[in-house]
């Protein structure tokens, strides 16, 4: 890349950075990154407890299920009591859907249990929170609290420890209460427009700080590499497919297409296979 065209790349995040809000999860990453104070103010509000302590804040966690299946946490924290919580954000409606919510919270409760432990009762509580951009749940609400209860008996609680909670980014009838100043943080460019202290700080240290902007734009050079990179592999990746195709179809043997890509048989068969096309053995 010729300096012009870094200096053009450069004069672009500039730009983008200006536009950034926490309701874009990576910049919403780069600002919680080991920041236990704006984590705590942020699940006090939305959990409603007050007296609520972060201990730990890791950004982009990976966790794996009981199939190790894994995910990616945009914010993982871990309060005083041992309890886990996850906060997602999500611009687009088709990432908040129930199912993911779900998907996310069962995946906290399968790592809850201390190893060894027997007794379930001694699970933690676990939270997953959506902080979306829309209001994906239609009740023109600004929160909602999704719990596992017993119809039969009148909405009774069943296991009351795994909670998962939606947040509406895009509630406006709100009545002066720290939930209202929350989403209107989350919405905001300019940190002299933020309500909240904690959170303005990271923002504008990002926004205006000349280390803060020059550590973002780092990180977002860094995203576009890696994104180019990625980009070249599923390249390469394809350009490999269709030669194992094109061999196939002229019925070269599997030993011959292996040697000419140096790759295994198994992986011949596998590349086939995926592309649609019958191996006989």
């Amino acid at each position: 890349m010729t300096e012009d065209i870094r200096e053009i790349e450069h004069q672009k995040d500039l730009e983008r950075i200006k536009k950034f809000r926490l309701m874009d999860d990576d910049f919403f990453q780069v600002c919680m990154q080991d920041n236990i104070d704006a984590v705590q103010l942020l699940l006090r509000i939305v959990i409603g407890n007050n007296t609520l302590t972060v201990k730990k804040v890791v950004t982009q966690k990976e966790m794996k299920n009981l199939l190790r299946h894994s995910l990616c946490l945009d914010v993982y924290a871990e309060d005083a009591d041992g309890n886990q919580l996850d906060v997602e954000i999500q611009r687009k409606d088709s990432g908040a859907v129930p199912e993911r919510a779900v998907y996310h919270s069962a995946t906290l409760d399968a790592n809850s249990l201390p190893k060894g432990e027997q007794d379930f009762r001694r699970k933690s509580e676990t939270y997953t929170i959506m902080i979306t951009e829309n209001d994906v749940l239609g009740g023109n609400l600004p929160i909602y609290h999704v719990e596992r209860v017993i119809k039969e008996l009148n909405c009774q609680e069943f296991g009351g420890k795994s909670h998962i909670i939606y947040v509406n980014g895009a509630y406006q009838e709100q009545d002066g209460d720290a939930l209202k100043w929350l989403i209107h943080d989350f919405s905001c460019t300019n940190p002299d427009d933020m309500h909240f202290i904690e959170l303005a700080e990271r923002v504008r240290y990002f926004k205006s700080d000349s280390e803060g902007v020059k550590a973002m734009c780092k990180i977002m050079e860094d995203m576009r590499n890696e994104s180019e990179a990625r980009g070249r592999a599923e390249g390469r990746m394809d350009l490999l497919a269709d030669l194992v195709v094109s061999g196939l179809r002229k019925q070269k043997s599997l030993a011959d297409i292996a040697d000419s890509l140096d790759i295994s048989e198994e992986m011949v068969i596998s590349i086939g296979k995926s592309r649609g096309i019958t191996i006989m053995p």
